[in-house]
Parts: structure tokens; sequence; C-alpha cells
């Protein structure tokens, strides 16, 4: 290969690993990958998002988060590890994230 060739391609290997890197981002303390609208939410929105499915689904205070999704700027999908349901939806209501249990049966009707 001529030396040419590989100059032009350092440039567009880095170009292409930015691009697939801006879209995600690694959260602490819980060592999970957020991907999707990141830039729409902050790390604190995605704490409390965490903190709110926690306190109202006790099954998970103890769980790992393996990953969250940013839909847009008030919804969220977390992915705890080990738990079969797959995902939790957080949205953002009223200014405070709310926890949506995925699960019929997690669900509070109020009569």
């Amino acid at each position: 290969m001529k030396p040419e060739a590989e100059v032009m391609r350092s440039p567009l290997v880095v170009a292409l690993l930015c691009t697939a890197l801006a879209g995600c981002t690694l959260l602490k303390p819980e060592n999970a990958i957020a991907h999707g609208s990141v830039w729409l939410v902050s790390q604190a929105d995605i704490h409390q998002a965490i903190s709110a499915v926690r306190v109202g689904n006790p099954g998970y205070s103890g769980a790992a988060v393996d990953e969250v999704i940013v839909e847009d700027r008030s919804a969220l999908y977390i992915y705890f590890h080990g738990h079969g349901v797959g995902y939790e939806v957080v949205r953002r209501i009223d200014g405070r994230w709310r926890y949506i249990p995925t699960d019929p049966a997690d669900r509070v009707t109020l009569d």
C-alpha cells in the first residue's frame, strides 16, 4: 500500500470512531452504557431516572444497570442486569422522572 493511502485512511478511521462514539456515554458509578440521544439529558437526569425505578419497584434496589437508552428529553429505557423483563420505562412528567411499569402486574391502579 502506498504511504499516501495510509495517511488518508487514518483520518477516516478517526472520524468514523468519533461518529460511532458520539452517541454514547459511560455512566458512573453504574458503569452502564447510555446511548441514543444522550445529549438531550444530563447524567444527573439519568441517575434520577434510575432512582425513580428503584423507588417504584424495590425489586431493582440492588440490581445493576446494564444499559440506558435515551429516546428523547422525557423518555428513557433502563435495562437491569439479570432481570427477565428486559427494560423499564421512565418518563419526565411535570419536571420529575416517573417510573412507568412495563409489567402489567407491577402497575398500580387507583380506584
